[in-house]
């Protein structure tokens, strides 16, 4: 399958972690202050197994489920102490350091779905949440990988309602149906995975409720737009992802919009070198 994140460094998780941070304050983050926020959670965060990384997965849900704002000089010490209590809790329960790379996608899917309840769930829920929706769907392959993604999107849709993990199931199994018609028999490459994020992002921000057959038609246009020749454009897209789920939903956004948002982190990346 195609990777969701490269594990043999922080580069790809930290960009997701700080997503997360930049798309749950209040305040609009420039490029330079996401980069830079990025490069202190790189180098704060110190991941080595797969069980590290779907426990980070699993803090950004509990890190989003929180209703106050959190400001930046506190997520990184919160953030590092929920990962090391979710890895102790996993281990508890038998999960080992060799779990399936798979389990990150369950562990994001967890997330979305923790963050859009009511409630605050406790480290033990969230887990048990993980565990079931680990069981529901099955990710063995890389069409799997993109209709998880888009369902990701579905989930944070905030006028599209989903109240329990069978909704989940069925626009998981409807993605891949029609993911599956509409690639054939080409290969999913790092291009895909990247359009799909931001895909879910735009379907979190545009005020339409979009029809499945449309989620896969928008992730269609994307991967015309966006351009992933190596990992530093990954990771700027995953920032991107970021950036835009913190826009508000009636902010218009374009092609090109999206394409420079991406862009411009990109050399802010390279210029902080």
């Amino acid at each position: 399958m195609v990777s969701i994140v490269d594990t043999s460094n922080t580069d790809d998780i930290s960009a997701f972690l700080t997503s997360a941070f930049i798309s749950h304050t209040y305040k609009v983050e420039s490029t330079r202050a996401i980069v830079e926020t990025w490069e202190k959670i790189r180098n704060d965060i110190q991941l080595s197994s797969n069980l590290d990384f779907v426990s980070a997965f699993l803090a950004i849900g509990r890190f989003m489920d929180l209703k106050n704002e959190i400001e930046e000089p506190r997520f990184l010490p919160m953030i590092n102490e929920l990962i090391t209590t979710i890895i102790n809790d996993l281990k508890k329960r038998g999960h080992g350091a060799d779990i399936h790379e798979s389990n990150f996608l369950t562990a994001m899917i967890t997330s979305a779905c923790i963050s859009r309840t009511e409630k605050i769930e406790t480290i033990n829920e969230i887990i048990t949440h993980w565990e079931t929706i680990t069981q529901k769907l099955i990710i063995k392959d890389d069409i799997d990988l993109i209709a998880g993604i888009l369902t990701i999107g579905r989930i944070y849709e905030y006028k599209y309602s989903i109240n329990n993990i069978e909704q989940v199931e069925l626009v998981f199994n409807k993605l891949k149906e029609i993911i599956k018609k509409a690639i054939k028999k080409r290969s999913i490459k790092q291009n895909d995975i990247a359009s799909a994020f931001i895909t879910s992002a735009y379907l979190e921000i545009t005020p339409k409720v979009e029809k499945i057959q449309d989620m896969v038609k928008t992730w269609q246009q994307f991967q015309k737009d966006l351009k992933i020749k190596d990992n530093t454009d990954y990771v700027s897209t995953i920032l991107a992802y970021g950036r835009l789920r913190d826009l508000d939903a009636q902010y218009f956004i374009t092609d090109n919009t999206i394409s420079d948002i991406k862009d411009n982190i990109r050399k802010q990346i390279e210029s902080n070198k």
